[in-house]
């Protein structure tokens, strides 16, 4: 695969990803199921601490330790790139180590947690009057903006999901790969569903979590570095720094 074409497969799959994100995000609003899914695993009669569900095991650790994975994973991740730059690592892996790192760096913590978290403005399931909150409930599509509520989107459903970034070893590594790929996609699903057991997000929330992470690292691995056009040279050695 050449450079260009690597860059044509990342546009098309980062659009696929987008426009499945906004099908879903309708058709959980037009169905409601936001209010709904929420108000299924939630006590209505103990009102604001009738989150039961998310408060038993294991559930309740998914929130403790969630995003530790994620960010020892980058840790690791960024450690391996500097030994590659020094001589003690090989160079061929340094790329797919930066799609860790940048994945989490940017995705969960830099696009999820630094911005929209803080100026979407969307309370959370915990928060509105529905639940024995003192807040209005707000749609996906009708943020508050900026101190309005920190709902979407969840970031530790995004750092669940970042594990998937370990996918960028792909083409050195095929098998780890879909390893990865699978275990961000099942770690991300859990810790959504345990964040929206405990009332502090809605199904909307986790689903853009997974599909900011996901555009991430695609943009990542097919734009920026081009895995899988320099991974070809590594066929009789290393790829150009």
């Amino acid at each position: 695969m050449t450079e260009s074409q690597s860059r044509r497969k990342g546009i098309l799959i980062i659009i696929a990803l987008v426009l499945s994100g906004l099908a879903s995000t309708s058709t959980i609003y037009f169905l409601n199921l936001d209010l709904r899914l929420s108000a299924a695993l939630h006590e209505g009669r103990l009102g604001e601490t009738g989150w039961l569900i998310g408060k038993q095991t294991p559930w309740a650790e998914f929130y403790r330790y969630g995003e530790y994975p994620a960010v020892i994973m980058a840790i690791a991740a960024f450690i391996s790139y500097v030994l590659s730059r020094v001589g003690k690592f090989p160079v061929k892996f340094s790329k797919p180590c930066l799609v860790i790192v940048l994945t989490v760096v940017l995705g969960s913590g830099l696009l999820v947690n630094g911005i929209l978290k803080s100026c979407w403005g969307r309370p959370r399931p915990a928060d509105i009057i529905e639940f024995g909150g003192t807040a209005s409930y707000r749609s996906v599509f009708s943020p508050a903006g900026p101190g309005g509520g920190k709902s979407f989107v969840c970031g530790h459903c995004a750092n669940a999901f970042a594990i998937a970034s370990g996918a960028s070893f792909f083409p050195y590594f095929p098998r780890l790969a879909g390893l990865f790929m699978g275990l961000g996609l099942s770690l991300g699903l859990i810790a959504s569903f345990a964040r929206i057991a405990q009332g502090g997000h809605y199904l909307s929330d986790t689903v853009w979590a997974g599909i900011i992470v996901l555009v991430i690292i695609a943009w990542l691995y097919f734009c920026v570095f081009k895995i899988p056009a320099i991974s070809r040279y590594d066929a009789g050695g290393d790829a150009p720094p």
